[in-house]
């Protein structure tokens, strides 16, 4: 595990970690995107996909973890500039 803590001391590390944080956000971009462009597919897709989505149940956990992964990408962005 002290390679972990080592590994996120240096300029490089905290760069892996910037770089991993913003594939992630751009992940999220890309599946909400899709998930907008349901609406051209008819007000029966995009309700479908709605309601799909409504029913995760660890979905306030998933919002959790997308705003702590934007948080972290900004922190580790101004620690290393």
């Amino acid at each position: 595990m002290g390679w972990v803590v080592d590994g996120l001391k240096s300029t490089v590390g905290k760069k892996y970690v910037v770089a991993a944080m913003g594939l992630l956000l751009c992940a999220f971009l890309v599946g909400h995107l899709i998930g907008n462009l349901m609406i051209y597919g008819g007000p029966g897709l995009f309700n479908a996909y709605a309601e799909k989505l409504e029913s995760i149940p660890i979905l306030l956990e998933i919002e959790l973890a997308l705003a702590a992964v934007f948080l972290l990408h900004i922190v580790f962005a101004v620690i290393t500039w």
